[in-house]
């Protein structure tokens, strides 16, 4: 049984012993980047999986994993993990949701909440994250929408997107849930073209396969 005060102490806990690991130890560019794609690639494995997500849980999130990006982006790592793979659409939103409470920067071309992304800044993602309710998981708005602008002008904003959270150093992670739209060869291009650590994850969760794509 859960403890209410376990909700600060353990993660309290957490943070100093992350503080006091990064304090006496001095890893290697390699070893960084190997944690931050653990990191990230740990995120979509516990949305993809897990049976319970509580306040405990996005408490965790948003404090543990937040402090370790902190860390990674003061040595230098700054990740953009683009996400292709088939999503239920509850599995979808807790991917965003946990990924946006550890303050990494979510881009998606589907509609969420009924509304295309705009940039969002830390505070303003971590209130969007957290009024993800059951109803945000029904397929009608989930969908990938071509509207008169053509599919050609969606892309165009969801580079913009990226582009605007690049420049505020911000991680990032990209998904596409589903075959309805496919913009994946152009982000990817994007990312090899940026300073950041890029990997690309295709493959189901249970499979360690990914692909580095930085130059």
């Amino acid at each position: 049984m859960r403890k209410r005060k376990d909700g600060k102490e353990i993660p309290e806990s957490l943070t100093n012993y992350i503080w006091n690991y990064f304090r006496d130890t001095n890893p290697d560019k390699d070893q960084l980047n190997t944690l931050a794609i653990f990191l990230a690639d740990q995120t979509y494995h516990y949305a993809a999986y897990t049976s319970l997500t509580d306040d405990y849980t996005r408490l965790y999130i948003a404090s543990v994993f937040t402090y370790l990006w902190d860390t990674l982006q003061s040595r230098g790592i700054d990740m953009f993990y683009i996400l292709d793979n088939e999503l239920r659409n509850d599995r979808f939103m807790l991917t965003m949701q946990l990924f946006a409470l550890s303050g990494v920067a979510v881009v998606t071309p589907y509609m969420v909440k009924g509304i295309y992304q705009k940039y969002m800044t830390l505070e303003e993602q971590a209130e969007w994250a957290l009024s993800f309710n059951e109803e945000d998981c029904d397929p009608k708005t989930q969908t990938m929408t071509i509207d008169g602008n053509g599919e050609y002008s969606r892309y165009a904003e969801v580079a913009d997107l990226i582009e605007k959270y690049m420049k505020q150093l911000r991680n990032i992670v990209y998904i596409e849930k589903d075959a309805s739209v496919n913009f994946l060869d152009q982000v990817k291009q994007i990312a090899k073209e940026s300073k950041y650590l890029s990997v690309f994850r295709n493959h189901a969760p249970d499979i360690p396969k990914i692909t580095v794509i930085s130059k």
